[in-house]
């Protein structure tokens, strides 16, 4: 059993070796570090780094010198690789250049690693430009000069097992190529902090999302470390396992939220000033990351952070950045978040605990039925920030994407999924929320009625469904008289409506399925017959206010039949701007288009409308006038 631990053990610390790459150097009996000793060594071709290696034994790279210059081809490729990591970090991206360790150039040494699992390390050698002195104190009371963050890396001389283990079909010199960039990338963090505390997984969250940046092909850093983020994605920013996982979250900051990385990478400075900002305040990553969110982008590290996790929903479904949800391309290469989606049936009412470092999530499946959801929040929109992620492997052009609000979904959906993912900007809250799948049409809305002579006209806001097939059903008093097919939003009620009567109407709207809840209720009196008009009236005057480009409608009631009833425009000062005769005389009630009264391009203001179906006899409303 003894042994068996022992064999885990050593397994386990194979297989997570590199999730420790950042070491510090070792030291002798007497406190003094101690570097590793190699046969000789090569100096890159820009004399930026000195790569130290053996000549014999089982350390010793591939002899092989192709091109006769006296070096190994493989230490070659190390010293250009090198040469170039350091272009691309300290000319192209501005980072400051890492800490001299106070003789030559920055040392690589080539090692033997056997597990497939070890790529290689970076190791913090502080040095002080007094000789023998590797004493903080000791050194700064002897006039010495302290560099804390000074370092040196490891790598292997061949990574055969690491390639032969790559998921990717990633060459040994593709491999190495990475290693030297992600750890030479360590020795410059060192210059800005060189105190871990707690931020060990902002180094390695920055080296792996390097990786990629200097060999966009190469996607090691998706090989296996996106895990502890994708399959536990409401774990705190900073606690999502040793920060290797987090590298898809820096192209989300480098490629997607800053604006001058869209192009290319190497052109965004997000990365580097949340470095500075680390640095330069000596507090903590996480502290320093919002900074930066939050006074150089006017944006909240929660907003982004809700906004990354629920993008990462929709990887795998395409296979190009030809859609609205990728910000990386490497997207389409790996697995969505891993969620626990609940059956949408009906309506289901739930909570989130929010915070500001963590997206708190809640899935739905939505079953083989069309349906069209609403989301109701029981506070209001300042109190949170979310994304609703609506996701269909099967159908992507329904997929979507917003922010969360109360809202109704315009589409309708089937096998599809229904994602929130929340957090707030501040203190920790509890937000309830109701989401309720209707499978049957929602109900049409803004039932409106025009009175005529003999039918009262109705008209409607239609349903948004779901189904393909929509049709209406008109309801007076209680019972259908009629349907209006085709989607058509109009009906004219002519079934014996009597004068003078008082009517209530609604609308519902049916699929497939079933019928809808009804509309809102209207309430509506008829048209009077002539023998029902007692007196003299303008009844109304629409729009009101007027436009010169309206079409403007007169409804008016005469109690008697009359020869000549005019209508007067008035200004305010009394004056007679214009007159018009009115077309209809006999008694009743009377619709008629009055355009003409504004034949004469009257000014924007208040006027009056005066009926006179005869002299002495006259009616007056008030209406406005909009140029």
């Amino acid at each position: 059993m003894k042994n068996i631990i022992l064999l885990g053990i050593l397994f386990l610390s194979l297989v997570f070796a590199r999730r420790d790459c950042l070491q510090h150097a070792p030291i002798d009996i007497l406190g003094r570090t101690m570097r590793p000793e190699k046969h000789t060594y090569a100096i890159s071709p820009f004399t930026h780094f000195y790569i130290h290696y053996d000549t014999t034994g089982n350390a010793a790279p591939d002899l092989m010198d192709s091109d006769g210059n006296g070096v190994p081809d493989y230490v070659d490729e190390v010293g250009i690789i090198a040469d170039s990591a350091h272009h691309v970090l300290v000319d192209l991206m501005g980072y400051e250049e890492e800490p001299f360790d106070g003789e030559g150039g920055y040392d690589i040494y080539l090692t033997y690693y056997s597990s497939p699992y070890v790529y290689g390390y970076n190791y913090k050698d502080p040095y002080c430009t007094i000789s023998e002195i590797t004493n903080k104190n000791d050194c700064i009371e002897s006039e010495g000069i302290w560099v804390p963050g000074a370092s040196y890396l490891k790598i292997d001389n061949d990574y055969t097992p690491q390639s032969n283990n790559s998921n990717f079909g990633l060459s040994s010199i593709s491999i190495m190529r990475i290693t030297v960039g992600h750890e030479y990338f360590h020795g410059i963090q060192w210059g800005y902090e060189e105190n871990l505390g707690s931020n060990a997984y902002f180094y390695e969250m920055t080296s792996m999302w390097f990786e990629d940046i200097l060999i966009p092909d190469g996607n090691d850093y998706l090989d296996g470390w996106t895990g502890d983020l994708l399959d536990n994605p409401t774990a705190n920013f900073d606690n999502t396992g040793s920060g290797y996982e987090l590298a898809l979250f820096g192209h989300y900051l480098s490629s997607f939220l800053d604006p001058k990385g869209i192009d290319t990478a190497k052109n965004s400075t997000i990365i580097r000033e949340m470095w500075e900002r680390y640095g330069s305040t000596n507090s903590n990553a996480f502290y320093a990351v919002e900074y930066v969110l939050e006074n150089n982008y006017d944006i909240s590290f929660i907003e982004i952070w809700t906004d990354f996790m629920s993008r990462n929903l929709y990887n795998g479904i395409y296979e190009n950045m030809d859609n609205p949800f990728y910000y990386y391309i490497d997207q389409s290469i790996v697995n969505p978040i891993i969620t626990f989606t609940t059956l949408l049936s009906d309506s289901s009412e739930f909570v989130l605990e929010l915070d500001d470092e963590s997206a708190a999530i809640k899935s739905f499946h939505i079953g083989s039925l069309e349906s069209i959801f609403t989301i109701e929040h029981d506070l209001n929109e300042e109190e949170y920030i979310g994304r609703v992620a609506i996701v269909s492997s099967s159908e992507p052009e329904l997929n979507n994407l917003f922010w969360g609000s109360d809202i109704t979904v315009e589409e309708s959906f089937k096998n599809a999924e229904v994602h929130f993912v929340y957090g707030i900007d501040g203190t920790p809250i509890t937000l309830p929320i109701v989401i309720t799948a209707h499978t049957v049409p929602l109900p049409p809305s803004n039932l409106m009625a025009v009175v005529a002579q003999d039918s009262i006209i109705l008209s409607w806001n239609p349903s948004p469904g779901p189904g393909d097939s929509l049709y209406y059903v008109v309801y007076r008093d209680g019972d259908p008289i009629g349907v209006s097919i085709d989607s058509d939003t109009n009906y004219v009620d002519l079934q014996g409506v009597e004068a003078k009567k008082d009517y209530t109407y609604k609308v519902t709207c049916h699929n497939d399925i079933g019928e809808s809840d009804p509309s809102n209720t209207i309430a509506v009196t008829s048209w009077p017959g002539e023998e029902n008009v007692f007196i003299s009236k303008i009844l109304s005057i629409y729009p009101n206010p007027i436009r010169k480009s309206q079409d403007i409608t007169i409804l008016y009631a005469l109690d008697s039949d009359y020869t000549n009833p005019i209508i007067d425009l008035i200004n305010i000062r009394g004056e007679i701007v214009n007159s018009y005769n009115l077309s209809s005389y006999n008694q009743g009630w009377h619709r008629e288009n009055i355009n003409s009264i504004l034949k004469n391009n009257p000014s924007t203001g208040l006027y009056f409308i005066r009926l006179q179906p005869e002299k002495g006899s006259e009616k007056t409303t008030k209406i406005t006038i909009l140029n």
